[in-house]
């Protein structure tokens, strides 16, 4: 049982091939590239922190994420991102364990999107997202 960190998966944004240059012809090439990645690397007993912005669907689409997430190996936490527009339960309903604005993953270490924040606690490790 592992634990692995991932953040900015992006899924469904098609504009983030441009933005970011991501090497894809479209947004489903990524996709599915991206969950085979995973599936490559994460075990079905293993855990994945997703470090936020899981997606760019609005909060009516966001049962797109169900089918994919349940294609996806392992346990699966979210922090939640700006991109990130629904309310926690909903992400639990699709396939997320556990949603958090932050997370403090042990006594060092604290989980976040975005990493403004990481001033206020200095003596820790802070693993973020948001900045691609």
């Amino acid at each position: 049982m592992t634990d692995f960190f991932s953040a900015d998966h992006h899924f469904f944004h098609p504009n983030i091939l441009r933005y970011c240059s991501r090497p894809f012809k479209n947004e489903q090439e990524m996709r599915n590239v991206i969950v085979k990645k995973h599936n490559e690397v994460v075990g079905p007993d293993d855990t994945t922190y997703f470090l936020g912005d899981v997606a760019m669907v609005g909060r009516h689409e966001l049962s797109k994420l169900g089918p994919l997430l349940a294609r996806m190996n392992g346990t699966k936490h979210l922090i939640l991102g700006n991109h990130d527009e629904g309310r926690p339960f909903t992400y639990e309903k699709f396939g997320f364990t556990t949603v958090h604005t932050a997370l403090q993953y042990n006594n060092d270490v604290i989980l976040r999107h975005d990493p403004a924040s990481c001033n206020v606690l200095p003596d820790k490790i802070w693993l973020v997202g948001h900045v691609h």
